[in-house]
């Protein structure tokens, strides 16, 4: 897969929120119906037809990145 875009989705203030935002971010994307799986550390991944949408936890940041097929 190659990578096409890469942000910063949001900055989380207080670390201690990390795992409940990536949670809540998990739950609004299957809700919508979604495929939605969990990588390593928490990584939120989004599965597409032609690709994939990670939101990868680091320090205080969520990261966005979508790949391509």
């Amino acid at each position: 897969m190659q990578v096409v875009q890469e942000r910063v989705y949001k900055a989380i203030a207080d670390l201690m929120r990390m795992p409940g935002e990536l949670n809540a971010l998990e739950r609004a994307y299957q809700d919508e119906g979604y495929h939605v799986e969990r990588g390593f550390a928490g990584t939120v991944i989004l599965k597409l037809e032609d690709g994939e949408v990670h939101f990868v936890p680091g320090g205080t940041l969520i990261r966005q990145i979508v790949f391509r097929n």
